[in-house]
């Protein structure tokens, strides 16, 4: 009798630590979208913190220079896009055996809500992380109007 095989290789064989620099770099690789051309671009970590007052916003951009962010926000939603590049170097006698920066673009949406205030925004790019203070407004809601019908 013959035990049918989980694997294509025998068990003896299966090493679970074989892939495991694959594995790591799987965890630690940044989630990808299209933007609106329909280019792959990769979604920065972030972090949104609601309080009464405001929404404050923090979101990672390693290696990014403040030049090469664009912050918009427009009817409560805040779009956050930047890019880097690379300059390929090439020296005589040398090969890049790996490399390990990410190049291309960052996007990232958020709708916050009709109650945010595109006015007042205050920003700061520090040590490589994007800091937005969105003050939120008071929302006036109409009350509806009963139209006769004649």
């Amino acid at each position: 009798m013959s035990l049918p095989r989980i694997f294509d290789h025998p068990l003896s064989l299966w090493d679970p630590f074989q892939d495991e620099g694959n594995f790591l770099s799987r965890l630690t690789r940044l989630p990808r979208m299209q933007d609106d051309n329909g280019h792959i671009a990769f979604l920065p970590p972030c972090d949104i913190i609601e309080d009464k007052n405001s929404f404050k916003v923090n979101i990672e951009l390693p290696g990014i220079s403040k030049d090469g962010i664009n912050v918009s926000l427009k009817e409560g939603v805040l779009h956050v896009e930047a890019e880097s590049s690379s300059e390929e170097e090439e020296k005589e006698g040398e090969t890049v055996l790996r490399s390990e920066r990410r190049y291309g673009k960052y996007i990232r949406r958020f709708n916050l809500g009709k109650n945010v205030s595109d006015s007042d925004v205050k920003a700061t790019f520090k040590d490589g992380i994007l800091n937005l203070d969105i003050p939120k407004q008071e929302i006036i809601e109409e009350e509806a109007t009963r139209i006769a019908i004649a």
